[in-house]
This record gives structure tokens, sequence and C-alpha cells, in this order.
């Protein structure tokens, strides 16, 4: 069985990432299991679903411009597949919602192109599956969650669904 590398500390930080988000988007954020593919469940108050991945960069190299500088967020290529497959049979919307080190919360809803592949992960775990190939998404793509306006509701905050 592959190892699961989420620490106490990373978990926390998803679910003050997620609590923000439900705040914001006026929505129930739920985690799927650890070895999921696809890491969330947002359930609007009217019941629309959409299913996201968040990528908490809680180091302090992690900002804007270094992700920028090493050609964006990296996710792995497996992980995108699995959720354009699950998304598309099931006809959900996919968010994949960054927070880098400066705290900021931003988004894109997924089309499914991207900036391109590369190989990438973690060398420093000495766990050969840590290295992967996986699809780059810069900052062009991504806007800021925004704080909650009085009045909004689900339909003000387009997800990806149609009217």
């Amino acid at each position: 069985m592959r190892r699961v590398y989420e620490t106490d500390e990373h978990r926390a930080a998803e679910r003050e990432m997620a609590r923000r988000l439900a705040l914001a988007w006026k929505c129930e954020a739920v985690k799927r299991p650890a070895l999921d593919r696809i890491d969330w469940t947002l359930t609007a108050r009217s019941g629309r679903v959409t299913r996201a991945l968040m990528e908490c960069k809680n180091r302090p190299r992690y900002d804007w411009a270094t992700l920028d500088r090493l050609g964006g967020v990296f996710i792995s290529e497996q992980k995108w597949q699995a959720a354009r497959d699950e998304c598309v049979e099931q006809n959900l919307p996919f968010v994949v919602l960054v927070q880098p080190s400066d705290q900021t919360l931003w988004w894109h809803r997924a089309d499914w192109s991207h900036d391109g592949v590369v190989v990438g992960g973690r060398s420093d775990r000495d766990d050969p599956k840590d290295i992967e190939r996986c699809i780059t998404l810069r900052r062009a793509r991504f806007a800021p969650v925004v704080e909650p306006v009085s009045g909004m509701t689900d339909k003000d905050i387009n997800w990806g669904w149609s009217t």
C-alpha cells in the first residue's frame, strides 16, 4: 500500500482553507477519503455539487513568484485525469483551489486544459512514487476567492453549472 504523506498540520491547514471557502461561497465543503483522487466535494445551499482539489502551499517558498518561476501549480497528472473522468461522467464541475504562502485563496474552474506536463514531486522522501508526471496551471488561470457580499447566492458563483 502507498504511504500517505498528509500530516496533521497539513490536514488542519486544508480544513481552515475549506472553512474560509465555505464562508465565502456559502457552501458545505466535505473532505473525501485520503486515497480518493478528488479531495473535496462542495455542495451549495441549492444542492448543486462540484468537486474540488485544494492545494495548500504553507511553506514560505511557495509564494506566487516562486510558483510562477517553477511553471505554475503542479497537480499529479493521474489525479487530474481521474478528476476529469469522474466529473465528465457525472457532469460535475471541478475547481482547483490554491492557497500560496501569503494565505490568499485563489480558484480556477477546470476546463481540462493546462499549461504543460512536467515531471515533478518531492525528492526528499526516498519514495520514487512521489516523483511523477504533473500538469501545470499558471497563475493567470486563477482568480481570487472573494469574501461574501451581502445577498450573494450560489447562483452568483459560476462553478460552471448551466442556469
